[in-house]
């Protein structure tokens, strides 16, 4: 239920959206995240080149209960 509402909020903003995205893949630093949000920076509507240069990523991590969240899993990035 908590993930479909992050899908929610990130569709509602106009976000490109992908889910269980992995970071720094094959180093000692990977890390996985349950939600990453793109939004291309589109003044006026208008896209151009530094639209994908300037845009706005988000990360959310869900967590579904205390034990989850003071459990030091997720919470490094």
């Amino acid at each position: 239920m908590l993930g479909r509402l992050v899908e929610r909020r990130l569709t509602y903003r106009h976000y490109y959206w992908a889910s269980e995205v992995s970071f720094d893949k094959g180093t000692p630093q990977e890390r996985r995240i349950d939600y990453v949000g793109f939004k291309p920076f589109t003044p006026n509507y208008a896209v151009e080149p530094a639209s994908v240069e300037l845009g706005t990523f988000v990360c959310y991590e869900v967590k579904s209960c205390m034990a989850d969240f003071t459990s030091g899993n997720g919470l490094t990035f």
